[in-house]
């Protein structure tokens, strides 16, 4: 990208891009500042050590995005590249953690991995301070019959050809679910499975994804 359209602002961890007079760059110090201690509080749990600062583009619209990004989305992050594309104005703000989370996770115990990508759009929800009450949204969408079988939402293509809506919110339920139920360590090993998910998680857990998927929703039920 044209390096005359940013202002640059270089923290600890991180190097920040704004558009010169745009809202995020007038309130830069701000949105630094909670970035650095997202990074902190998040990198306390992977504890990883990235080969370089993360890269930060802010962009004053979605349209703006799109112009100078083509067919790449300016709201996600690419973390082999440690780069994050983000939106932000004053009608559009973004978190601190959820971009950070999938940078972090993405080098979490040297696995170089994704990981599933409900695990990972999951892990990212649930350690996204700025949504609150996933089992709540989680449980009422078991309520009104929509929520959508994980073997369906894995076996899917594509992560977003199922509702985003309600697969964001289901995934970091479940995710919540899985880590507060039977911890850290196990979780840890389920995030480096490149395999039949289901069946790993029998060995990892004893229990394989139906049974896991079946313990959650009695759980939210109650």
């Amino acid at each position: 990208m044209e390096s005359n359209l940013w202002e640059k602002v270089e923290s600890e961890h991180s190097i920040y891009y704004f558009f010169p007079s745009s809202y995020a760059h007038k309130i830069c110090d701000r949105l630094v500042k909670e970035r650095e201690a997202a990074y902190e509080k998040l990198n306390s749990i992977f504890k990883v050590v990235l080969s370089e600062k993360i890269k930060w583009y802010f962009f004053p619209s979605r349209e703006e995005g799109v112009r100078l990004l083509g067919t790449l989305s300016p709201e996600q992050a690419i973390a082999p590249a440690l780069v994050i594309f983000t939106v932000y104005n004053e009608h559009h703000d973004s978190t601190p953690e959820h971009e950070l989370v999938h940078i972090l996770s993405f080098y979490w115990n040297s696995g170089l991995t994704h990981s599933y990508k409900f695990l990972s759009e999951g892990l990212a929800g649930y350690l996204d301070s700025s949504v609150k009450g996933k089992h709540e949204l989680a449980r009422k969408l078991k309520v009104d019959g929509k929520l959508i079988s994980f073997k369906k939402i894995i076996t899917s293509t594509d992560f977003k050809s199922n509702d985003p809506d309600i697969t964001y919110i289901q995934s970091a339920s479940f995710v919540r679910f899985v880590i507060e139920e039977y911890g850290w360590s196990k979780f840890s090993k389920l995030w480096l499975v490149k395999g039949n998910l289901g069946s790993e998680m029998g060995k990892i857990y004893g229990l394989d994804l139906e049974d896991i998927e079946r313990e959650w929703l009695n759980f939210l039920e109650d």
